[in-house]
């Protein structure tokens, strides 16, 4: 039984180009190519069928159907765009969804009304949350944010999280490690960290290639005869 042939799209393309650019018939074009010429005359069909309604203008109707699917697809995009970026808020407390909406409001990225819609908030809540101000909380951490700013400034070394926590202390702050380490976090701030411990002892070959020469006698009559150390490269 024979194999049915296929052709790629790329290749129809092709062959369908021979016919309507080269001014060869259907006929000699599909005997030049080894294709049937029943095939050829439906690919050029085809073709030309695609070419006109691309070429069509479209009525009216098909104008304002065309803008609303395309006014539809732009709100789908956005809204998928914000889920994608307001996923870790699920399951934060409701004053956090407020100051995200806020933050991506004054951004103007996206209209408040999508983003409460969206978060699962409303809008009078948020609103109400607006006129309040902010909270005890966030009134605290700016006052902790400009002692550790002031701090920073003042240390030349970068202080790291612990020494600006101790000199919060110091200062009668009642504060956590953690929180100063998230509000230098917030601010990008960064303590300096030692360098790291770098080997300085170079292994020597075997047979050792540094021979005691002294013999173990330690022994000198006069200065500056006999030289000792313990470290191998030496």
């Amino acid at each position: 039984m024979a194999t049915r042939r296929r052709f790629t799209q790329e290749y129809q393309d092709q062959a369908v180009s021979l016919v309507l650019h080269s001014g060869r018939t259907i006929r000699d074009v599909a005997k030049s190519i080894g294709v049937h010429e029943i095939t050829l005359g439906k690919w050029v069909n085809k073709a030309k069928g695609s070419d006109s309604d691309q070429d069509r203008e479209l009525s009216e109707t098909e104008r304002a159907e065309l803008e609303r699917l395309r006014k539809e697809n732009a709100v789908l995009r956005i809204k998928h765009d914000f889920a994608k970026k307001s996923c870790g808020l699920v399951r934060e407390r409701t004053a956090v969804k407020y100051a995200a909406i806020a933050d991506w409001a004054q951004e103007k990225q996206y209209s408040v009304t999508l983003m409460r819609d969206q978060i699962g908030v409303t809008r009078q809540g948020y609103y109400r949350w607006r006129a309040a101000g902010p909270c005890q909380r966030q009134r605290t951490d700016a006052e902790f944010t400009e002692a550790i700013l002031a701090i920073h400034t003042e240390h030349d070394g970068h202080p790291d999280v612990r020494r600006i926590w101790a000199e919060l202390i110091s200062r009668g702050m009642r504060v956590s490690p953690k929180r100063v380490w998230r509000l230098m976090r917030a601010t990008g701030l960064r303590g300096r960290h030692p360098r790291a411990w770098r080997k300085t002892t170079i292994a020597g070959q075997r047979p050792v290639n540094a021979p005691d020469l002294i013999g173990q006698d330690f022994r000198a009559g006069a200065a500056d005869t006999r030289w000792c150390g313990d470290i191998t490269y030496v």
